[in-house]
């Protein structure tokens, strides 16, 4: 294929030179001389015309499913992100008000859909008068019922 091409150069460009070398300089000449510079730029860019071009909707529905998929996945941490800080944040509550009652508890908080807590697991050492209060405080503050508070 590449021989093709060079020889098709060579060819052009010999057998333009030839012609406009033996014609005179007059205004003929000069039009001769343009058809043979337009016959070698056309086997110039002979291969350029027959390269065949990918489809390019086909290629950029491949990105647009790419950042689509990406869109997704952030999306994804960041509500997961989001659940995470939620979490923690009612947990920190939860033992802040246990610390202020003088209870040592591990607090592990469970959410709805919508991150609203759901129910709590609470852990340690308690008196019932400690466990009413928090329990009041959870039920009153955060909405979560007496009968989704386990206590261990």
């Amino acid at each position: 294929m590449a021989g093709k091409y060079v020889l098709s150069l060579v060819t052009a460009a010999l057998a333009g030179g030839v012609l406009t070398g033996i014609l005179p300089e007059n205004s003929g000449g000069k039009l001769i001389r343009l058809l043979c510079g337009v016959f070698l730029l056309t086997a110039v860019l002979r291969p350029v015309a027959a390269l065949e071009l990918p489809d390019l909707s086909a290629w950029m529905s491949g990105f647009e499913a790419d950042a689509q998929t990406a869109v997704r996945e952030g999306e994804d941490y960041l509500a997961g992100e989001k659940r995470r800080v939620i979490r923690q944040r009612l947990e920190t509550y939860i033992l802040d008000k246990a610390k202020g009652m003088g209870l040592t508890l591990s607090v592990e908080v469970s959410l709805t859909e919508d991150n609203l807590p759901q129910s709590v697991r609470l852990t340690g050492d308690y008196t019932r008068e400690q466990r009413d209060s928090l329990t009041y405080i959870l039920k009153t503050e955060l909405g979560i019922p007496e009968a989704r508070q386990l206590w261990q």
